[in-house]
This record gives structure tokens, sequence and C-alpha cells, in this order.
């Protein structure tokens, strides 16, 4: 697939307690992959901040959203960065990992949104 006018991919996809956890935060990095095949230049990805890793890994139904995280950090970093893509960094290639500690929001808009990691 071609992306002639897609240049640039911004992913914050993520779950917690499903069978699929680690497939399901993994997944950007396959995004990645095809988003980098297909001719886009910038991924932007929402993962998370190393100490929350830190208090996850102890966790242990928490530990397939963590590895699901860091999977994708992995596959980002090969399509758009790193040795292969020095020549690319020239034109425009690159990405940018957003990792907070916490992200307010939820199903529904209130005065006091729940957290989420």
């Amino acid at each position: 697939i071609k992306t002639n006018r897609c240049t640039a991919v911004i992913s914050a996809i993520g779950s917690i307690g499903t069978t699929q956890d680690f497939e399901n935060n993994a997944c950007s990095g396959q995004i990645a992959e095809a988003a980098r095949q297909g001719g886009a230049k910038r991924f932007v990805f929402v993962g998370n901040a190393p100490r929350v890793r830190k208090v996850m890994d102890g966790i242990p139904f928490l530990q397939d959203y963590t590895k699901g995280k860091v999977e994708s950090e992995t596959l980002i970093q090969e399509q758009f960065g790193g040795e292969k893509n020095k020549k690319e960094e020239e034109e425009g290639v690159g990405y940018c990992i957003i990792c907070p500690t916490l992200i307010f929001g939820g199903d529904e808009f209130s005065v006091s949104p729940k957290p989420r990691l």
C-alpha cells in the first residue's frame, strides 16, 4: 500500500485487562512497519514512562501491556530511526515516542476524569 498523501502517523493505541494485551499494544509497531513501507516519513507513538514500566513489571496482569508497548517502540525505532535510516533522517524521516506517566480520560466526559495508564 502506497501512502502518497499520508506522511505521518500518530498512534495512541493501548489496552489493559484483555486476553490480547500484548497483541493490542504491539500492533503500533506493525502499523509503523506498514506505514514506512507505504512511504510515511514520521511516526509519533504514545508509550509509557520507564517508572510506570518498572511498577507494571511487578504486576502479572499488566506485564503483557508493558511488553507490547516495548515491542512497538523497538519496531518503530527500527523503521523510522537507527543506522539503516541515516540517509533518510537527512530527508526528514524520524519518530517521536511520548512517554507519559498517566493519561486522564475514559469513555465519557466528566469533571473528574479517571487516570489511565
